[in-house]
């Protein structure tokens, strides 16, 4: 065995670097950052057995809402689901749609095809319904000239009276209809002057002469004009008769109320025609 002896000159290094030992372990050895991504992740334990590979994920909150279908839960899946809540999840696992993605899908498909259809109701409402919800329905309208025997013209409506019977007053019994008795030749005419709207409009500026016996309270006449009949047709002269008379107008309450509990049938109208036709002496007031 040789022995031999340790020359040491100078001072000692400061500092020693250690290799490898007798035992062939590495001490004290610095890995590189490359190298210690190359080793992989560290494994974690996970919460429910098992291990698993990187940072565990962060958790999320979850709402009511989650229970309802999976995606984002903005107002356009909540006006869905509200549209389609008659349908559970159950009923569409039964008819195919298992997924809750397919059933999110489904109801969005609905909440399209309701929108579309509303836009189609509005344009359908703009084309037929609007006139109908602005305007109703038209009158039944008569064209003067032609209207029956058994109907009466009062204040530019036609009113059937063919089973009407007069009321019980002087010489009437309260069976009598005015179209055929009496000879007031009524029948197809016009007879708004025996129910003349006196004291509106007019008031004190139409009034009575001095020596007229047209009755009335103060200011407020009883009638105006003359009680008579007039034909339709407008191709009679002026009656002036009977301007005097009161007897045949229809000015008391009792009247009045009967009228206006009566339903008329309809509208009279006139044409232009009728107003260029010589042989009717008609004419145009504010219109």
């Amino acid at each position: 065995m040789l022995i031999f002896p340790l020359l040491v000159t100078g001072s000692q290094p400061s500092q020693l670097r250690r290799g490898r030992s007798i035992l062939a372990r590495d001490e004290d050895v610095h890995e590189s950052g490359l190298a210690l991504f190359k080793r992989g992740p560290a494994r974690r334990k996970s919460t429910t057995g098992g291990s698993r590979i990187g940072p565990e994920p962060p958790k999320k909150d979850r709402s009511c809402l989650d229970s309802i279908g999976p995606g984002p839960k903005n107002w356009w899946f909540l006006y869905c689901f509200a549209i389609t809540c008659c349908i559970p999840p159950a009923l569409l696992r039964g008819c195919g749609i298992r997924s809750p993605e397919q059933q999110r899908a489904w109801r969005e498909k609905i909440g399209l095809l309701s929108i579309i259809l509303s836009l189609m109701a509005g344009v359908g409402f703009l084309t037929f319904g609007f006139t109908l919800a602005v305007c109703g329905t038209p009158p039944t309208r008569f064209h003067s000239g032609e209207i029956q025997p058994a109907s009466v013209v009062i204040h530019g409506f036609d009113y059937d009276f063919s089973n009407f019977n007069h009321p019980a007053v002087g010489t009437w019994t309260g069976s009598q209809n005015p179209l055929y008795v009496g000879g007031w030749n009524a029948a197809g005419n016009d007879i708004s002057f025996l129910f003349q709207n006196v004291n509106q409009y007019c008031r004190d500026l139409i009034i009575k002469a001095p020596d007229s016996t047209i009755t009335g309270n103060g200011g407020d006449l009883n009638w105006y004009f003359p009680c008579n009949i007039y034909g339709q047709r407008g191709n009679i002269g002026v009656n002036l008769t009977g301007v005097e008379n009161g007897a045949n107008c229809h000015y008391a309450s009792r009247s009045r109320t009967m009228l206006a509990g009566m339903q008329p049938e309809g509208q009279v109208y006139y044409t232009w025609d009728d107003v260029r036709d010589s042989t009717r002496n008609l004419a145009v007031f504010e219109s």
